[in-house]
């Protein structure tokens, strides 16, 4: 909240609070994008992030350009 960052690169495991949990908690805070970044290919994540408020869902095994690309779609 105090840094208030334009995006968030935001893991789905996190030890401790979901990456999920963390998303809503973001989205009730302050205004900023978040893009998940994940090893899960299921679906339902997906789908939760993108109800909960995240902008972007990428594969932790996707090709750096790919990460790049959807930081500058989601600035923009």
């Amino acid at each position: 909240q105090q840094t208030n960052p334009d995006i968030v690169l935001l893991d789905v495991s996190m030890p401790g609070i979901t990456g999920l949990e963390c998303l809503k908690r973001i989205r009730e805070l302050v205004d900023t994008k978040v893009i998940l970044l994940t090893m899960h290919e299921d679906p339902r994540y997906l789908h939760e992030g993108l109800a909960l408020g995240a902008m972007g869902y990428i594969l932790k095994r996707a090709a750096d350009e790919v990460l790049y690309q959807a930081i500058r779609t989601v600035q923009s």
